[in-house]
């Protein structure tokens, strides 16, 4: 068990090199016909150095659509998702945002109302059990979810590879389960 664990970690740590290397070596143009909100729908049927762009959660949106437009040339977003009549706390979210910061660039980043109708569709199909919670969308149908109680840079930088490569069939936490890929 303990070797097993070691390899996936090792093998988390050349995917994520090879991403880190690609996204640095070019900009990911995320193909004009794809979408965050078919991602939802399929999955259920210093001077002179460049600072990191600032993150925050403070784009709060009412459809999946709204940031299908905003983010039009990023292939992975970060949803929050807020519990029902309630704010995303600062706390969790700035955690997130720190987090996010060092991510390979671009991502986006929204808060979703929970009163949206895209908000339920989320929580039904991704079976969301803990709010708040994050939600990663890539444009080719990947999606993951990471509850604010276990929000961790391990669990960010998973949920990121998975929702930017599209095409995978391993579930959000591929070590408790086979892998299959193609």
């Amino acid at each position: 068990m303990f070797v097993s664990s070691i390899i996936i970690l090792a093998a988390l740590a050349v995917g994520a090199n090879s991403i880190l290397k690609e996204n640095s070596a070019q900009a990911q143009v995320a193909p004009s016909n794809a979408s965050f909100s078919s991602s939802i729908k399929a999955e259920g049927d210093k001077a002179g150095e460049t600072q990191a762009p600032h993150f925050s959660f403070n784009q709060v949106v009412d459809s999946l659509q709204t940031v299908d437009e905003q983010a039009a040339g990023v292939g992975v977003v970060f949803i929050a998702l807020p519990a029902k009549g309630k704010d995303l706390p600062p706390a969790v979210s700035q955690r997130m945002e720190l987090m996010l910061g060092k991510l390979p660039q671009p991502i986006g980043m929204f808060t979703l109302k929970p009163g949206a109708a895209d908000y339920d569709l989320i929580v039904q199909k991704l079976e969301i059990k803990s709010l708040p919670s994050f939600v990663a969308l890539g444009r080719q149908g990947s999606s993951t979810v990471i509850p604010s109680d276990d929000l961790s840079e391990t669990n960010l930088l998973k949920a990121y590879l998975l929702a930017s490569k599209g095409g995978t069939c391993c579930p959000p936490v591929a070590e408790k389960t086979p892998c299959c890929t193609h």
